[in-house]
């Protein structure tokens, strides 16, 4: 009778498995446990529903404890455990111990093409994108029809940079099985990525109608319509999106949308700060061993008199960062600071350029988080200062170890990580005004408003070009914005409309875009009565002082709303350009006004869309006023706070020795200030 109850559990736990009832499933092979605590099977098939609840350490535990109990002679079911513990290990970020569990079930069964397929995807995450090939090449010449092994393959063409040919495999991959909603995922964001848009909203629509409440799909597909500036179709994502996030902040499950994507869609302070804490919570489970366990004692240096000080940096490719970096290894008293950098991303041959500045450098992309933290610890730093936060391609789980007694994050993204992963985060009181830091986990470390500008390529000016050589008109004002166009929406497009309408004659210059992206922004200046052709496209800049150069052809820069173009704006001010930006109601959307703030422009700072379009058409038709504005602005080239990089680095100095415990008075930040630092904050 046990027997035959034991088959219909097995029957009823299938049943909820299969019906996507993990739970119960769950419960039932736990029932199972109880009455026979010796079937393997059970403890499997548990391991298996765990892992696809994303409990990962549960579900390492569980196949760990299957493998000691399956029998020798049961090769299919050990095989199956192996891979399985490869696959969790792997989700964990433990690429290089998923690879040897991966081996393993090789050794039992050669030819198993599961198996080579989750050995080719931890060889992946080691960053052996030839290996990891060669792998799935080998699945593929065992089974020539299975979808995922194609997929794979694309997903590691994708990598490599060659992507007429992952796009050629996921197209392959969708000839056999045309409802692996997860091809059509990956051939949606190389569309995405070679700029064919219209394809890749088709691809994400096709994967979210087989889906519909996927929270990748929703997130995936809110980004490239926002690329496109199609915003009617993103506002049915948007309200489908934030349904999918409220639930899993209230369940209490990892949250998929990312803070990057939250800061275009909402201006809620409050949920901002959930989705950063919720993603640094995604990327420490990565990685869940606790800090502590691995640190080994760091022999004290030679040069122990001086503060080490580290910078966790996503990647090199990543400009302003790069450039912040740079900019702070180069100027740090060396008598004082020890300065060492840590890239987790690609490199673009820049490599040569940090190491020169610094004590110590080393890429650390192809460690997972736990070895990546023990390589960082090895320097025994006093200080780490995450320079991602937020940012696509950051590795938080690495900060999330803890690798130095103290760490900082100074994000371009300002958006919490929480507590447990930094101390401190650095920004301004403007950006982050002290009424608004419960929204903040770490303690809020304030420079100078416009310390963004360490990040900024301060290049000289050329002569200014004849504007009718650009494409613009001769006579009439010239309004621009080169921000990315994924960072308008319809409020700030309305106000630009507004302003057009007011202004005869006038013109918006933008910047380069998507001929999608050109196309939906002229339907909508028609729909709301203005000429299409009043809109300009600028063409490709082929340098950077070319770009600064044209800019002195804009009349008024008009900044974005739930984000400001903060890096596009301060290049219009560096070329003295007026410009209008918003207060808004959080940090991302406050950062164009700490850099008018530096700039002492406070009067072009407005509090909504009424009043940005009224400042705008009064800037318009009082060209004295522009000209004052401008010559104060190219003044404050030299002499001006917003671009001022001695008075941020000295300030910054001091909060690292302040942190580390070698400044005993934190008055003494409020004093070493000269007068034109612009907002002098302090440390909270």
């Amino acid at each position: 009778m046990a027997n035959i109850n034991l088959k219909e559990m097995y029957a009823i736990a299938a049943q909820h498995y299969l019906a996507g009832h993990h739970e119960k499933a769950a419960a039932t092979y736990r029932r199972i446990l109880k009455i026979k605590p010796d079937r393997f099977d059970a403890v499997h098939l548990l391991g298996k529903i765990e892992f696809s609840r994303r409990q990962f350490e549960t579900a390492l535990g569980l196949f760990e404890q299957c493998i000691d109990m399956v029998p020798d002679d049961d090769v299919k079911l050990l095989t199956a455990s192996h891979r399985m513990r490869g696959e969790t290990l792997r989700s964990l970020g433990r690429h290089a111990d998923a690879v040897e569990a991966c081996r393993k079930a090789l050794e039992l069964q050669p030819d198993s093409a599961p198996a080579l397929i989750s050995l080719g995807a931890a060889l992946r995450g080691l960053g052996r994108l030839d290996d990891a090939l060669a792998c799935l090449d080998c699945v593929i010449k065992l089974e020539p029809e299975m979808a995922v092994a194609h997929n794979n393959r694309g997903n590691v063409l994708r990598e490599m940079g060659r992507s007429a040919e992952a796009i050629a495999s996921y197209r392959h991959t969708l000839a056999i099985n045309p409802r692996m909603i997860e091809a059509h995922n990956n051939l949606a964001n190389e569309l995405r990525n070679l700029g064919e848009l219209e394809e890749a909203i088709a691809s994400y629509e096709q994967a979210l109608s087989m889906r519909p409440d996927d929270p990748v799909f929703l997130v995936n597909l809110f980004n490239v319509l926002s690329y496109a500036c199609a915003w009617e179709r993103r506002a049915w994502v948007a309200n489908r999106l934030a349904k999918v996030t409220d639930d899993q902040i209230e369940r209490g499950t990892l949250v998929t949308e990312t803070p990057f994507i939250c800061s275009l869609r909402s201006d809620n302070p409050a949920l901002l700060h959930d989705i950063g804490v919720a993603a640094l919570v995604a990327a420490s489970r990565k990685a869940p061993t606790k800090h502590g366990e691995w640190r080994v004692p760091v022999a004290a240096s030679a040069s122990s008199d001086r503060l080490r000080v580290g910078y966790l940096i996503d990647g090199l490719d990543n400009q302003p960062a790069r450039r912040k970096l740079q900019t702070l290894a180069q100027s740090h008293d060396r008598d004082r600071f020890s300065v060492f950098a840590y890239c987790c991303g690609t490199e673009l041959n820049r490599q040569n350029q940090i190491e020169r500045v610094c004590d110590g450098y080393v890429n650390v992309k192809d460690l997972d988080d736990i070895e990546a933290a023990k390589r960082i610890a090895a320097d025994g730093l006093d200080v780490l200062v995450d320079l991602s936060g937020h940012q696509p391609g950051s590795r938080l789980g690495i900060v999330a170890q803890r690798p130095a007694p103290v760490q900082l994050t100074w994000p371009g993204l300002v958006v919490t990580t929480g507590p447990s992963c930094a101390d401190f985060l650095v920004t301004d009181n403007v950006t982050v005004p002290p009424a608004e830091a419960h929204h903040f986990g770490e303690s809020l470390l304030y420079l100078p408003a416009g310390h963004q500008a360490l990040g900024h390529e301060s290049l000289p000016i050329p002569a200014q070009p004849d504007r009718q050589s650009l494409g613009l008109p001769s006579e009439g004002v010239v309004f621009a914005c080169f921000g990315r166009a994924l960072r308008f929406d319809p409020v700030s497009f309305d106000c630009w409309m507004k302003i057009l309408a007011a202004v005869p004659d006038s013109v918006l210059w933008l910047g380069r875009m998507n001929r999608l992206t050109v196309t939906n922004l002229r339907a909508a200046a028609e729909a709301a009565g203005i000429d299409p052709d009043r809109l300009i496209i600028a063409g490709r800049s082929r340098a950077k002082t070319s770009h600064l150069s044209r800019l002195a052809c804009v009349d008024v820069w008009l900044d974005t709303h739930k984000q400001s173009s903060d890096m596009a704006l301060m290049d219009a001010l560096w070329a003295g350009v007026p410009a209008i930006t918003f207060a808004g109601k959080t940090a991302p959307s406050r950062a164009g006004a700490s850099l008018m703030k530096a700039a002492g422009q406070d009067g072009l700072i407005v509090d909504g869309p009424r009043d940005y379009v009224a400042l705008a058409v009064e800037l318009a038709r009082e060209p004295e006023r522009r000209a004052a504005i401008a010559a104060a602005l190219v003044a404050g080239r030299d002499a001006g706070a917003l671009f001022d990089k001695a008075v941020v680095i000295s300030r910054f100095e001091q909060m690292l020795e302040r942190v580390a415990g070698r400044e005993p008075e934190l008055a003494m930040l409020e004093t070493k200030l000269p007068s034109h630092a612009g907002v002098a904050g302090a440390a909270v």
